[in-house]
């Protein structure tokens, strides 16, 4: 049985609800917890509460577009920005059978990526489905997936984008948008 059917999902560090730019958008937002045990299993726990910030970030920058009203905010991070690749492969599964999405928004990639048919695999699974999933690339310039997969929009940084909202479209490169 499916959790919910949201606008976008975000797989991040959670968000805080109470921050100054989040407070009047907490009624679009839900969210929750997951972990991946040893075993693969995954664990589903209710709250969402960001420790890092840049959950909250990313929720308020996503939140203030008008048609986006419903959010689920999905905290994977914890102490840091790290998550292992399996533990990665076996959220998205997780997600993949329990929420239905129109945008998955993933803030992390692999860079060393030792099961990438696995990961490709989940991510065609959504892209079949409808989904549309836009993935960071790695901070340092490196290629990371799954933002370097054709089906997914890969986002990297670029110094030539000094203002909120704007942005270069990339034809013909693993990277889609800077």
């Amino acid at each position: 049985m499916k959790i919910g059917s949201f606008d976008v999902v975000v797989l991040d560090s959670g968000t805080n609800l109470k921050h100054p730019a989040m407070v009047r958008f907490c009624k679009q937002i839900t969210g929750f917890s997951l972990k991946c045990k040893p075993n693969g299993t995954v664990q589903r726990s209710l709250g969402f509460e960001d420790q890092i910030g840049h959950g909250t970030a990313v929720c308020s920058i996503i939140a203030k577009n008008k048609s986006c009203p419903s959010i689920c905010s999905i905290k994977i991070f914890f102490e840091d920005f790290s998550i292992d690749e399996d533990a990665f492969i076996s959220i998205l599964d997780w997600l993949y059978k329990n929420i239905e999405a129109k945008v998955l928004h993933l803030s992390c990639g692999i860079c060393e990526c030792f099961n990438k048919d696995m990961l490709q695999k989940i991510c065609n699974s959504f892209v079949d489905r409808g989904t549309t999933i836009v993935a960071a690339f790695d901070n340092y310039g490196g290629i990371s997936y799954p933002a370097a997969f054709s089906s997914v929009i890969g986002v990297d940084l670029s110094q030539r984008c000094s203002r909120v909202g704007q942005m270069i479209y990339v034809g013909d490169n693993i990277v889609n948008i800077r």
